[in-house]
């Protein structure tokens, strides 16, 4: 299952690329951590 969100960001990278491959891993990185921590907050 595949977020709404994921497909916003593709979009949004497609008009507006990361720099370098590294940002953009660090960016996905941090967006998968924030997302895991709010989905547990909800759910606890």
């Amino acid at each position: 299952m595949i977020c709404p969100s994921f497909f916003i960001k593709l979009v949004l990278q497609a008009f507006l690329p990361h720099t370098t491959l590294e940002e953009f891993i660090h960016h996905q990185i941090e967006d998968t951590i924030s997302l895991i921590l709010k989905y547990k907050l909800f759910i606890f």
